[in-house]
């Protein structure tokens, strides 16, 4: 059974990275035993056998993944793993000026010769410059040989996940005010309080402060909070679901384990997602044997300054590893600081 997005399948990034891990440019015998996997795998599937004919006359693997993630299908499957993609917020053009108000656009009726009416706004002109994301997974050259379906998506769900969960982690981060590496979070202005650990209080006091669209606004938690809220009992969250999909009183909620929680409680956030621009390019894929890793979450090398790593660096070589990098482009913005309400501390585990 092949993975499905929205707009096609996986089937074709699952023969690339199949024709990755058995196509290496040392002869034809390599290419033949990919072209006999996928035809048995794929049941003579003539997509991914095109895509392995392209692959057997070209050794640069970084082509390779790269014009695959140039298609709809790679952009699909990392939205649909990401909260960018479940919310229905306002996509933008990249790198483009754009002209934003600080209120609603209204509507009026007027009469003949008199003059329509305008939305009294105070505009703004925003340039949305495109950040960089990265994320990097490294396996053994048996696992990225392996010629199951089941390991080569597992390789994929690793990619998507890392390239979602890496913006929603800077997008819901109360403490990200823009002025670093990552774009300011919807939260970092938002209004907030402690939680009461009185459910429905917490919930009214959201209500009382959101000025957002709830029509277009959703509800965002840790899964461990939605279990929570559902394991209460309380009617207003009999739909609430761990996995997401689920909704309050008509609003979706939306789990993400990117959403802050710590030993005190969880995060969760009232966001009217009509209010936050969106953009992004395709993401990119390069693979190395050879590369030099840190093994770091705060890696300090760099390139620009001669600075020493913090940890010890390791070679893929070395260590018969393949790295795979991935680099998305994103910038979002919230265009009203009062389109965006949350309540934290929450522990509901206790309520009855």
């Amino acid at each position: 059974m092949y993975v499905q997005t929205k707009k096609g399948n996986m089937l074709c990034q699952l023969a690339r990275f199949m024709a990755l891990g058995l196509v290496d440019g040392h002869g034809e015998t390599n290419f033949q035993k990919a072209l006999d996997v996928a035809h048995k795998r794929t049941r003579g599937n003539a997509r991914v056998l095109e895509l392995l004919e392209k692959a057997s006359v070209s050794t640069d693997w970084s082509s390779l993944l790269a014009n695959e993630a140039e298609g709809v299908e790679w952009i699909d499957a990392v939205r649909e793993e990401g909260l960018d993609g479940k919310l229905a917020v306002r996509r933008v053009p990249p790198l483009r000026e754009h002209i934003i108000g600080d209120g609603d656009f209204s509507a009026g009726f007027f009469s003949e010769s008199k003059p329509l009416p305008l939305s009294a706004l105070n505009l703004t002109q925003e340039d949305l410059r495109l950040k960089k994301v990265g994320a990097m997974i490294a396996m053994t050259e048996e696992t990225l040989r392996d010629s199951s379906m089941e390991s080569q998506d597992g390789i994929r769900r690793d990619i998507i996940r890392a390239a979602a969960e890496a913006v929603d982690s800077r997008f819901l981060d109360p403490a990200e005010d823009g002025t670093g590496e990552a774009p300011k979070s919807v939260t970092y202005d938002a209004s907030n309080f402690a939680s009461t650990q009185d459910p429905e209080q917490d919930f009214s006091l959201m209500m009382e402060t959101f000025a957002g669209d709830l029509k277009s606004s959703a509800f965002i938690c840790h899964p461990r909070t939605a279990f929570e809220m559902a394991a209460t009992g309380i009617d207003m969250f009999r739909n609430v679901s761990v996995t997401g999909g689920g909704e309050i009183a008509g609003i979706p909620v939306h789990t993400t384990r990117m959403s802050p929680r710590d030993s005190d409680g969880g995060q969760i956030l009232l966001l009217d997602a009509g209010q936050v621009l969106f953009s992004e390019e395709p993401p990119d894929f390069m693979p190395s044997r050879n590369a030099l890793i840190e093994f770091s979450t705060t890696p300090t090398g760099a390139t620009d300054t001669p600075v020493a790593a913090s940890s010890f660096p390791v070679s893929a070589f070395q260590a018969n590893a393949v790295v795979i990098r991935m680099i998305r482009r994103v910038i979002w913005k919230l265009v009203k600081n009062d389109a965006s309400v949350y309540v934290s501390g929450t522990n509901y585990g206790s309520v009855s």
